[in-house]
């Protein structure tokens, strides 16, 4: 039987509305009800909307626990529809504390960002750069410390103001197979790495000695 004082609808049976706790009755005055038809109304979850299942077609009103939001903002009580005196409601002793935190929201940018899942027991690595004078070959400026299995080293991450060094994607260091490995990708080649050490060469690697540029080929 609907409420004809909040419009709940009840179970067959029942003499008083599980919502507002007045009594169930066929027997009210046309001047109540006209009254009544004019509130607005708590609708009850419907084949539309189950309460607590996730609805993509959902509007602000139809997210879980928006309409007792809106109702504490009017400090009415979302439950029966008394005012609320110090957050509580005298008729049906709800409290605002037994609201529903709000539900965060983001922005269009951040739904459509994909991150990169990190599983059970995989282990992030760690790296540093330290800045060099090539004048003097002593360290200068603040080391960078960088982390994860991938990194792409570009303007923003290394040196805001070096214009030699792309915005976009200069160079990406990977960790593979227990080794650090680089891998040159800005427009116009200019990722170089000192042979400090032996370094295998593979078909097509360009080698620079002093001022010239060599390609090497198997």
């Amino acid at each position: 039987m609907r409420c004809q004082f909040c419009g709940w609808d009840n179970p067959q049976g029942k003499e008083i509305c599980e919502k507002c706790n007045k009594p169930l009755t066929s027997n009210v005055s046309e001047e109540v009800k006209t009254v009544v038809s004019k509130e607005t109304n708590h609708d009850r979850p419907t084949d539309r909307y189950v309460a607590g299942a996730f609805n993509p077609k959902a509007t602000v009103r139809e997210i879980p626990g928006s309409d007792q939001l809106n109702d504490l903002e009017k400090n009415e009580c979302p439950e029966c529809g008394h005012s609320l005196e110090d957050g509580e409601c005298p008729n049906c002793g709800y409290k605002i504390e037994d609201a529903p935190a709000p539900v965060p929201v983001k922005n269009a940018d951040e739904a459509r960002m994909t991150m990169r899942p990190i599983r059970k027991g995989e282990k992030t690595f760690e790296f540093k750069l330290v800045p060099i004078s090539e004048e003097t070959g002593m360290p200068e400026g603040d080391e960078l410390a960088f982390e994860g299995n991938e990194v792409v080293l570009n303007r923003d991450n290394t040196d805001p103001q070096n214009t030699t060094i792309t915005s976009l994607e200069q160079a990406c260091l990977s960790f593979d197979n227990g080794k650090w490995c680089i891998e040159d990708r800005s427009e116009y080649k200019t990722t170089f790495v000192q042979a400090s050490r032996k370094i295998e060469l593979q078909q097509g690697d360009l080698i620079l000695v002093g001022n010239q540029l060599y390609r090497f080929e198997l």
